[in-house]
């Protein structure tokens, strides 16, 4: 073979080869990730009735209430603005108050036992036997309950952590007569709600309130009630 037909039959070997290169055959394909599932969400509704199961449970408990454009009524006409406390059982409360009495403001006490309670005289800071309960008064054990047990559940937010708990957040509304935290309730609005449920226990950890429960109040007020410090040891005794 001479010279030239050697070069070309090379040139050819060449050139198959780097076509074979350039399309090779048939490969394996990569699997297909395997999709990671995500977290089944649960029923609002159901939340909130477990919510109320179990904080019906709930004995004890620390509680701060605060208010935007506007205020709950207590007792002698005094209008509560911020409060500050201690649940232990149905018949067993002590809170710091905030509140108002017409155009003065002014920072009380109330102390509620089974078959007595004080209140702090807002004008001498003196304590004087006054005839409350707790239930006659505020009452944030049954009133969360309560709300858990009839609002009707409208979504399911993200998750938000509070004080280091991871929560649901589920948005619902009800009647402001099933609002049985407070005294002066009038039946017939609409108030809605934001209620921070825990993820892996079901205790109602913050619950916020729009909109007024009597035609005296604001279309603007807020209620926003946080509670912690579940089934811990609190000592509620007679005021000195």
């Amino acid at each position: 073979m001479s010279a030239r037909a050697r070069l070309a039959a090379l040139a050819v070997l060449v050139a198959t080869s780097l076509l074979l290169v350039a399309c090779p055959g048939d490969e394996e394909p990569e699997p297909t990730p395997t999709p990671t599932p995500t977290e089944a969400l649960p029923d609002p509704g159901e939340l909130m009735l477990a919510a109320a199961d179990r904080m019906a449970d709930v004995e004890k408990f620390h509680f701060v209430l605060d208010h935007e454009n506007g205020t709950s009524e207590i007792v002698q006409g005094i209008e509560m603005v911020r409060a500050e406390g201690d649940i232990a059982g149905e018949d067993r409360l002590q809170a710091e108050i905030d509140g108002r009495l017409g155009t003065l403001a002014f920072e009380t006490g109330i102390v509620v036992l089974p078959d007595q309670g004080w209140l702090r005289n807002p004008l001498t800071q003196r304590w004087q036997r006054e005839n409350i309960t707790v239930s006659a008064l505020f009452d944030p054990q049954q009133g969360a309950v309560a709300l858990m047990r009839t609002a009707t559940a409208t979504a399911l937010g993200d998750r938000e952590s509070i004080r280091g708990a991871e929560c649901w957040v589920v948005e619902a509304s009800t009647d402001s007569g099933e609002l049985v935290f407070f005294r002066g309730v009038e039946s017939g609005l609409t108030v809605r709600a934001k209620v921070w449920i825990g993820v892996d226990d079901p205790l109602v950890h913050r619950i916020e309130l729009y909109g007024p429960i009597s035609s005296s109040e604001l279309e603007t007020i807020v209620r926003r009630l946080d509670l912690s410090n579940f089934d811990e040891d609190v000592d509620i005794v007679p005021p000195r």
